[in-house]
């Protein structure tokens, strides 16, 4: 089983950071960042962007490992992303619009339960769109209006013409 780490970059001084990410080489990974910032052109990613302003003003920035999971720990990425929101992050994805971030948490594990919860909910909303709209054997629909179909009109004129005989 290989092992995810959720790591932020961040200036060593002022201990802000910019950046949330998820690897499982945290030393290969901060080694491209590092590339990724020296090499920085216009259009490349924002954290790179960011890092390359701090190198050129001789700030100097590093990795921080902030947690240690297993795979498939996109959910845990996320929970520091918003943990960290009041930072000036530079990740692609903030997730502002989310309903579960923005919020705090006492735990990642919380975040992960109200993250599952919001997602298990659209996919419910999703799967009830999908549904086809119930109609009534007894309607037809046409160009929205109501209309009952012949043999529910044969009928109502069989019990029309039986209760007029009947009287």
């Amino acid at each position: 089983m290989t092992v995810d780490f959720i790591y932020a970059l961040y200036e060593v001084q002022s201990k802000t950071k910019f950046y949330i990410g998820r690897t499982i080489h945290p030393e290969q990974r901060i080694k491209e960042h590092r590339y990724g910032a020296r090499v920085y052109k216009d259009g490349d990613e924002l954290k790179y962007r960011y890092a390359n302003a701090l190198d050129s003003l001789g700030i100097e920035w590093d990795m921080e490992v902030l947690m240690e999971c297993g795979p498939d720990t996109e959910f845990y990425e996320d929970y520091f992303v918003n943990f960290y929101r009041h930072e000036p992050l530079q990740n692609m994805k903030q997730g502002d619009s989310e309903p579960y971030m923005g919020k705090d948490y006492i735990s990642p594990k919380d975040f992960v339960a109200a993250k599952e919860l919001h997602q298990k909910q659209a996919k419910i909303k999703a799967v009830r769109a999908l549904k086809p709209r119930a109609f009534s054997p007894l309607t037809r629909y046409i160009d929205d209006q109501v209309e009952e179909c012949s043999a529910i009109q044969n009928i109502r004129a069989r019990i029309a013409a039986r209760k007029s005989c009947s009287v």
